[in-house]
């Protein structure tokens, strides 16, 4: 369950960018009038009871964007004089010649996507693959450093009692 306002409007967010990227796809396809139909219903039901005013404009452009790549369908398929749209095996064969595949498509808005993405993600931390070559050697440095011995060779050296005498003035007044 989403359990905070961030989270909803980020699902909500995030399911508008799929539908979008689904139109998309499938805008070059003969059978797109009767696919949209009943999306386009649902976001007009869904405009209309919502009162986000985001999710609103959201719906709103989502319908018009369906709106128009189905009249270009419609206008296409009456293109079309040899086939039925029922009998068409093809599945983008309204796509003019020089417009991408659908593969290929796809790829662009996913990248594109992953990129918006990167540029509103909030500055993190680099992880270790990331981080510069000096700083790796810095790191690499210090912990050589740690494991170095500490000097002491003679361990009973330490329990030794001390050479100096006795009554030495180390002041500086002579």
């Amino acid at each position: 369950p989403l359990r905070t306002m961030e989270e909803v409007e980020m699902c909500v967010s995030e399911l508008f960018v799929l539908l979008n990227r689904e139109m998309d796809l499938y805008r070059y396809s003969a059978g797109f009038p009767e696919f949209s139909v009943r999306v386009v219903q649902r976001l007009r039901k869904f405009a209309k009871d919502t009162r986000n005013a985001r999710w609103r404009a959201y719906a709103k452009g989502c319908i018009d964007m369906a709106e128009r790549f189905s009249k270009a369908a419609v206008l296409g398929r009456s293109k079309l004089t040899e086939i039925a749209p029922k009998d068409v095996k093809r599945l983008e064969i309204l796509k003019p010649i020089q417009t991408p595949s659908m593969g290929a498509r796809w790829n662009a808005a996913v990248l594109k996507e992953k990129r918006l993405e990167v540029a509103t993600r909030p500055a993190q931390k680099r992880s270790a693959e990331q981080q510069p070559k000096k700083q790796k050697q810095r790191k690499k440095a210090k912990k050589q450093r740690k494991q170095q011995p500490t000097g002491v060779e003679n361990p009973e050296a330490l329990a030794e009692e001390d050479q100096v005498q006795m009554g030495i003035d180390w002041s500086d007044e002579e």
